[in-house]
């Protein structure tokens, strides 16, 4: 008697590369996301675990990083502090700034697309293109940590994850991607069902909101800016005025405002209160890809985008004769990402491998103000009257080089000479010709192909090289 026996198979999945077991981890392509968290204790001033937080320690900082190949790092930034917990500005001008490797996981299988801090501060949550939302708690890979590294599945969508947003008063987080749809996950209670989900006619790619969580605003190639409550799980209004794709969004903690950067090369910002869009500013020559604020009222940010272009701008109403925005740097390649310490440094993601860091600059403002405290009516300030950009004419601006800055007025500027003018295609002079410090990657493999021998594969890798693996033995 013969019986038919059913065999089950199972696929295994590993990654091979050109990195050794013992060098130390780095990315190896194009890197897709940063967060910072600047009061994290480094391992070298008793920080044994990432969450531990020592304001008084003599030297504090951690960035994440994650990117195309799967990996997400993190890097002690050693800021010096002194007695207060504010950095020493003195000693890190005479020392300089001394990023180090701290830990990484490989928890993903494909793109890691964006990370954002939960927990306060405790956790990493992930969103990848293989289409998985994940939750990191790193332990340092040596020192006095006791606890082993946890990865934890926070949720599944069935297409790629694009973009993640936090809320740390209620504890969800929210994701979104591909699939056209946002979901609300609770990491309180540990479960892989989201609590709320949003359905969109087009794909996500843009998600923020406040440490409330009292609204969830979006960004897609709807062109629209869509703003939701999360607790009635309803929409609450629709701001449109851009042209193109939404790829970045900021809400400030309050509520009240909100900024967006399109694939229309502008930047917008918007008034809820008002419904409308208060002001346009039109500086960068491409796809703006990246927004960055760490200011409640999101009276300064950064941006940057495919232009390479790295800006600083104020959003508070300022006179013609104080700089608003000023072209801080200019990458070689598009910026997928960027994070600051206001007047302090600025963080760049981009295709490569490499994270740059640059210098920031200081306003000569006394104090930053509410973006609508000098603008009674801002009704003027339509979408359909996008502010002028012009550049400041020498002798007329601040410590900052003239054509490093751009003022966008809230009401008819100066005259300016005409060679003064600057239009969002030229090419401005930047502040910083070189970055201050370079976390470096290295190559990675980009193609590959499967010889006949069905154990053999031939590699092309980001430089150039051309080599033939071993699958069986990985190497």
């Amino acid at each position: 008697m013969s019986t038919n026996r059913q065999v089950s198979k199972r696929t295994i999945t590993y990654v091979i590369g050109p990195r050794p077991a013992s060098s130390t981890p780095t990315h190896l392509l194009g890197v897709n996301s940063l967060a910072f968290d600047p009061q994290a204790a480094c391992l070298d001033s008793g920080g044994d675990l990432p969450e531990t937080h020592a304001p008084h320690s003599p030297t504090q900082g951690v960035l994440y990083s994650a990117g195309r190949d799967g990996l997400t790092l993190a890097w002690d930034l050693n800021f010096p502090t002194g007695p207060t917990g504010d950095i020493d500005r003195t000693t890190l001008k005479t020392k300089g700034l001394r990023p180090a490797y701290r830990c990484a996981s490989q928890h993903h299988a494909d793109w890691v697309n964006d990370i954002t801090l939960c927990a306060n501060n405790q956790a990493l949550a992930s969103a990848s293109s293989d289409r998985t939302i994940k939750l990191w708690r790193p332990r340092p890979s040596g020192g006095g940590g006791t606890l082993p590294p946890t990865v934890t599945t926070v949720g599944y969508h069935t297409d790629y994850v694009k973009s993640l947003a936090h809320a740390s008063g209620p504890q969800w987080l929210a994701s979104g991607g591909l699939d056209r749809r946002i979901h609300l996950w609770d990491l309180a209670a540990q479960r892989n069902a989201p609590i709320v989900t949003f359905a969109l006619s087009r794909s996500v790619y843009a998600l923020s909101t406040n440490p409330q969580g009292s609204l969830l605003v979006s960004g897609s190639p709807e062109k629209t800016v869509r703003v939701w409550d999360p607790r009635s799980g309803r929409a609450v209004t629709n701001l449109t005025g851009h042209t193109d794709n939404i790829r970045t969004v900021l809400l400030s903690q309050d509520g009240e405002l909100i900024l967006s950067g399109s694939s229309d090369t502008t930047i917008k910002l918007w008034s809820l209160t008002a419904g409308r869009c208060i002001a346009t500013y039109t500086y960068h020559s491409d796809s703006v890809w990246s927004l960055f604020s760490d200011h409640p009222r999101l009276s300064y940010f950064y941006s940057g985008g495919k232009d390479g272009l790295i800006a600083k701008t104020l959003t508070n109403g300022v006179t013609f004769t104080t700089p608003e925005s000023v072209a801080i740097a200019r990458e070689s390649t598009g910026i997928v990402k960027l994070v600051a310490l206001n007047n302090h440094y600025i963080w760049t993601a981009t295709q490569s491998s490499d994270i740059k860091c640059w210098r920031d600059i200081r306003y000569d403002q006394p104090q930053l103000q509410s973006p609508l405290a000098n603008q009674p009516d801002f009704a003027h300030l339509s979408m359909d009257s996008p502010h002028n950009s012009r550049l400041i004419p020498p002798g007329r601006s601040s410590n900052l080089e003239s054509q490093s800055v751009r003022t966008f007025s809230q009401s008819p500027p100066s005259p300016v000479p005409p060679a003064a003018m600057l239009s969002a295609e030229s090419e401005s002079t930047v502040v910083r010709e070189a970055p201050d410090n370079i976390i470096r990657g290295d190559h990675g493999l980009i193609r590959s192909h499967v010889l006949n021998n069905k154990y053999q594969a031939v590699a092309l890798d980001t430089s150039g090289i051309v080599s033939l693996w071993d699958i069986i033995r990985c190497r």
